[in-house]
């Protein structure tokens, strides 16, 4: 395991108790543990594989950010 990793494991079980790669072994969501198999567009998708979140997760998260203008 690399140490980025090994850093996002330490973060998702710190965050939302639960393993980054078993949720993506199982197809899950790491923050809501629902399963993440549908998702609005491709960039939806690359993102589901770098943050392990669903798409209703991955809204939440994003529209909490301030736009940029």
């Amino acid at each position: 395991m690399s140490n980025m990793e090994q850093y996002k494991e330490e973060i998702s079980m710190a965050f939302f108790g639960r393993s980054v790669s078993l949720a993506k072994a199982g197809n899950q969501c790491v923050c809501c543990g629902k399963s993440a198999d549908t998702f609005r567009d491709e960039i939806s998708k690359r993102e589901y594989r770098i943050s392990s979140l669903c798409q209703h997760c991955q809204d939440e998260v994003f529209a909490q950010l301030p736009e940029e203008d």
